[in-house]
């Protein structure tokens, strides 16, 4: 797993390594990247605040040679070899009218659906759609939201921290009623109060059809930096934002 740095420090990536990529063998020089908690609040989806926010092409290796695209290329599920040799997989690499970032997002996300780790498939793919909204490709973005959705809801139950991520994406690709629907079941079920208070936001929000981006800051009080789920008490294996970023720089 990646090591958190401490408050203060800047995201960087340290010199680049030789790695032996695990698909194809091949070596190449990839450098490791290591995150930092953010300085400023997250997104309402959980994009985390800048430093960190600025170092997204770093999150990712690629192999030079077969393509394979991971947090760590020396590293492979035993069926990563099989998604990256199919058709769907070369055929995203020779896209030509997706991003080059966004690309190796998704297909990190293909890796992920073929191995079954549908929840991390979908966060791949909320990921391109990142990358989309920074360059200011909105139809990217707001079909990357959705294949993000449908992978979420295609793989086990969802937690609370990822249902309020759902309806973010939704509402972010202007998906108003099923947005609204899957508020107010959420809300239903009687969720921790900040949950409860970044939901009535995105109510707020669905409500005047806004689709822009909102931080965490905009619905809890101070201190703003903490993010919707990532500070509740009792809440087990350090899951939330911080138990997120853990993940996905997991070695």
């Amino acid at each position: 797993m990646m090591p958190v740095s401490r408050p203060g420090q800047s995201a960087a990536s340290t010199a680049p390594q030789g790695a032996v990529c695990a698909v194809c063998g091949t070596e190449s020089r990839q450098a490791l990247f290591r995150a930092t908690a953010p300085e400023q609040a997250p997104d309402l989806d959980l994009r985390p605040g800048q430093p960190l926010r600025a170092t997204m092409g770093r999150w990712l290796q690629q192999c030079p040679h077969c393509g394979y695209s991971a947090p760590d290329i020396t590293q492979a599920h035993p069926a990563a070899a099989q998604a990256v040799g199919g058709a769907n997989y070369r055929a995203l690499l020779n896209d030509a009218s997706h991003p080059p970032l966004a690309r190796r997002f998704l297909a990190w996300a293909l890796v992920l659906e073929e191995t079954g780790a549908l929840h991390a498939a979908a966060e791949a793919t909320l990921q391109a759609a990142w990358t989309a909204d920074d360059l200011g490709r909105p139809e990217l973005a707001r079909a990357w939201r959705l294949e993000a959705v449908a992978l979420w809801r295609s793989g086990p139950p969802l937690d609370a921290e990822q249902t309020v991520r759902v309806v973010d994406a939704l509402r972010r690709a202007e998906e108003w009623e099923d947005a609204a629907h899957t508020a107010r079941a959420l809300l239903q079920d009687g969720p921790p109060e900040a949950v409860a208070q970044v939901l009535a936001l995105e109510l707020r929000l669905i409500e005047a059809e806004d689709a822009a981006r909102h931080s965490v800051a905009s619905a809890l009080p101070p201190p703003s930096r903490r993010p919707h789920v990532s500070h509740q008490r009792n809440r087990p294996r350090g899951d939330g934002l911080f138990g997120w970023l853990r993940r996905l720089f997991r070695r």
